[in-house]
């Protein structure tokens, strides 16, 4: 692992606990009165569609930049 790959675990992991607080805070101990199974297949489909969409943002980058090259030609 590099130095900048440890940088951002450390961000990512502080940005995990800093989001277990807040929730916490809002939520309480709802979490043993959910169907955490039911959640997490939610979450699991939010990551996907988010996924997706960023999948969707580099191919339209993509076009522009092919385009802006052909334009150059």
């Amino acid at each position: 692992m590099d130095e900048t790959m440890r940088q951002y675990f450390k961000e990512f992991l502080t940005l995990c606990g800093k989001r277990l607080e807040v929730g916490d805070k809002t939520h309480h101990n709802a979490y043993l009165k959910s169907d955490l199974y039911q959640q997490m297949s939610e979450e699991l489909a939010d990551i996907s569609n988010y996924a997706f969409l960023e999948y969707m943002k580099i191919q339209n980058l993509k076009k522009m930049k092919d385009k802006l090259q052909q334009d150059k030609h």
